[in-house]
């Protein structure tokens, strides 16, 4: 629904390559999810570099999508990537509001070092993040959420990596993306002074380290919910014998047994066990549904 990027992160190419936001007209967008949804699709994701900025026609983010929430025959509504900024109180009512619309919400944080965020020009604070999170939780309170964190940017501290660390555990992210800074050629951040670039076999230690934190709080979060009752959306097989592989609504990962033409229903799982990022589960019930692809 939306290219180009108006934000000049400096560790970002996107804004250099594809230029600036540039937002489809909503009915384009609905038009073309009409036609998929009668062709039997019944998920749907809005992507845009930062999504939830979008506007054309008169229409927010909010306003379309709840239209796109409320086209028949969509059953799951996600969005991907939202910027922190423009997560307001408005979206989350739709998102809390239309049932087609999965209780998700990718939230990049990027770093948890107000210092690092003002270096690479992400607009907010940390403290604005927390703010943004609660207000998350405080609509949705069985949300699932997840972020892009960023270590070693050029210049950051020791100090400012334990911030960061402290961050993840005070949110407690359903899932993580885990980066150490890459230089893109023609951004920002590749000219900031040599002296300021971390080696990389601390860059790597600091990301070894991000990724064992944030695996550890996963773990505590998914051994917490087995037990759970979950509708599974199946997106193919799985690697063990007679198992297929689909997504709760809050995007956690569940196998389960059952045969490869199951893939696109949904089914009633209930969770039996996890490896820590991902569940087993068992067939509670089998619900008629429509059947994507």
């Amino acid at each position: 629904v939306q290219r180009g990027c108006d934000h000049c992160c400096t560790f970002c190419i996107v804004p250099y390559v594809r230029g600036p936001e540039k937002n489809r007209r909503p009915a384009e967008v609905l038009r073309e999810i009409r036609e998929i949804a009668d062709s039997g699709i019944s998920e749907v994701t809005l992507l845009g570099q930062t999504v939830n900025s979008y506007l054309a026609d008169g229409q927010s983010f909010p306003d379309l999508l709840r239209s796109v929430a409320r086209v028949p025959g969509i059953r799951r509504v996600r969005f991907t990537s939202p910027h922190p900024n423009d997560v307001t109180s408005e979206l989350l009512d739709v998102m809390a509001g239309e049932a087609t619309v999965c209780e998700q919400l990718h939230l990049p944080l990027q770093s948890g070092s107000d210092r690092t965020l003002r270096r690479m020009l992400r607009r907010y604070t940390v403290d604005a993040f927390f703010e943004k999170v609660e207000m998350a939780r405080t609509a949705m309170p069985d949300i699932g959420l997840s972020t892009d964190v960023i270590v070693a940017f050029p210049g950051e501290t020791p100090d400012e990596f334990e911030e960061t660390l402290e961050v993840m555990r005070s949110v407690r992210f359903d899932d993580a993306y885990t980066y150490r800074y890459s230089p893109r050629e023609g951004t920002p951040a590749t000219r900031l002074p040599a002296a300021d670039f971390i080696p990389d076999e601390e860059a790597q230690e600091r990301l070894q380290r991000l990724i064992d934190v944030h695996r550890g709080i996963q773990a505590e979060i998914n051994v917490g919910e087995v037990g759970r009752v979950e509708e599974v959306l199946v997106e193919k097989e799985a690697r063990g014998p007679d198992q297929i592989l689909g997504r709760t609504r809050r995007n956690k990962v569940v196998a389960f047994e059952g045969p490869p033409e199951w893939v696109g229903s949904y089914h009633q799982v209930r969770l039996t066990s996890t490896t820590g990022a991902t569940f087993v589960g068992e067939l509670v019930t089998a619900s008629e549904s429509t059947v994507s692809s």
